[in-house]
């Protein structure tokens, strides 16, 4: 079955979802790093979070450089 049974208060029952909705559809957009923006900076100022952009370019560690370009998750 798609979902499992749950009762609520008012004794109706109800479908629980069985996945997660998924998150906003997001479309990547380039960014060139600025002398002093670091990836929360970067982060902040497109609404994401430092976890996400690290994710989408592939960063092991939160280090980057003026001059490098990141793709940046932007919600539509």
């Amino acid at each position: 079955m798609a979902g499992d049974a749950a009762r609520s208060d008012e004794g109706s029952f109800r479908m629980a979802a069985s996945n997660p909705a998924p998150e906003a559809v997001a479309e990547l957009v380039p960014y060139e790093v600025r002398r002093g923006d670091s990836l929360w900076t970067i982060a902040r100022r497109y609404d994401t979070t430092v976890d996400r952009l690290r994710a989408e370019n592939g960063l092991r560690t939160s280090r980057i450089y003026a001059g490098q370009v990141l793709d940046v998750p932007v919600s539509r």
